[in-house]
């Protein structure tokens, strides 16, 4: 059996929040009060930067975003530290490409940067 990588949990996070379904957004709502994660939200909706996350607050949400779905099947075992094993399906997953011109990837690397004040 394979765990899912960090990334690939990562994408079907955003796989689910791409549905805009509001139970999505609650249970995101949830884990940011508990955890008290720094996020913003607008009329958009919210924004938080999935891979600065520690893995435990990751495998968190991945967790309650797989449970949140009825049709999930074969579950084998749930550790104390939250790490879901599924069958030995080997799942692969496509990721979008973006083209980027020089502005928006110089945005992006300003985006990455701290500023102290």
């Amino acid at each position: 059996m394979e765990e899912t990588s960090k990334e690939n949990k990562i994408y079907i996070i955003q796989k689910y929040l791409s549905n805009n379904d509001n139970k999505y957004y609650t249970i995101l709502n949830n884990i940011i009060d508990t955890y008290n994660l720094e996020h913003s939200t607008n009329i958009n909706g919210i924004f938080l930067n999935l891979t600065t996350l520690d893995e435990e607050i990751l495998n968190d949400i991945y967790i309650r975003f797989i449970y949140s779905e009825n049709n999930i099947t074969d579950i084998i075992h749930i550790e104390t530290n939250q790490t879901l094993l599924v069958n030995d399906e080997t799942i692969k997953y496509e990721k979008d490409k973006l083209n980027l011109k020089k502005f928006d990837k110089f945005l992006l690397q300003q985006s990455k940067s701290n500023i102290s004040i």
